[in-house]
């Protein structure tokens, strides 16, 4: 084994300059190392950010444009409702005037035909009959005899032309006191009946009898169910005159 003592002194200080010049070169080299590696990790650090500020602003910008996009549709949304209120509003309107013009109308032909002497004559016909058949004020009224028939025969053409030629579904000759359907256009199940007592004294023909009778002026019945009409909604007005109740329903 070879002994410190028995080496030469030139070699020794060969070997401790050779120490003394390595402890710098390897202290420079790892600091050159622990530098690049920190240069590195600083550059891969600022690459990651970059590219986290670049996905921010590209997910900013999406949201940005999707937010646009729905303020576009809220604002299209409400243009679109704006217009269909005043479509709606446009069309009500419309209809409004269209209905008072119809009942205005409605209500000129039953104050021309209360004053109708055709009318009056009928009325008169048909109530003297009532009278001489001794109609009761709960019984109906007796349509079943030659002597009606032949009434309805001389006296209906003109009630029955003017529904044709005014466009109205039925009109009526309804007496005043008891409420008996003394004469309709249409001839249905409830020419004869009693509107104070018989089957249809619930039906919106016996309403619109006893509110005329109570206000003795036109009065105007909106849309409801009738049966004898099989079950469709019309309207109906009717007005009292001197000596009769006419209804007229379209």
């Amino acid at each position: 084994m070879i002994k410190l003592k028995n080496i030469r002194m030139r070699s020794k200080l060969t070997g401790l300059f050779l120490l003394a010049g390595l402890i710098p070169l390897a202290l420079v080299a790892w600091w050159g190392v622990s530098s690049s590696t920190k240069a590195l990790m600083a550059k891969s650090y600022a690459q990651l950010e970059a590219v986290r500020e670049i996905k921010k602003a590209g997910i900013l910008k999406l949201f940005d444009e999707r937010r646009g996009d729905m303020d576009v549709l809220v604002k299209t949304t409400e243009m679109f409702r704006r217009a269909a209120f005043e479509k709606l509003k446009t069309v009500q309107e419309l209809k409004k005037a269209q209905t008072e013009v119809f009942f205005g109308k409605v209500r000129s032909d039953i104050l021309s035909l209360s004053k109708s002497q055709d009318v009056l004559a009928m009325y008169a016909r048909l109530r003297k009959y009532h009278d001489d058949m001794l109609t009761g004020a709960t019984g109906p009224y007796d349509i079943s005899t030659d002597e009606y028939n032949e009434i309805y025969g001389n006296y209906s053409k003109y009630l029955i032309n003017y529904v044709k030629t005014h466009g109205y579904y039925d009109l009526f000759l309804i007496g005043t006191p008891h409420g008996h359907v003394m004469f309709t256009a249409a001839r249905e199940k409830d020419l004869g009946t009693n509107l104070g007592h018989g089957p249809y004294k619930d039906e919106s023909l016996a309403r619109l009898w006893r509110k005329v009778v109570r206000t003795k002026d036109v009065v105007i019945e909106d849309f409801a169910p009738y049966s004898p009409a099989e079950g469709s909604r019309r309207p109906l007005s009717a007005r009292l005159s001197t000596m009769s109740q006419i209804i007229s329903s379209v």
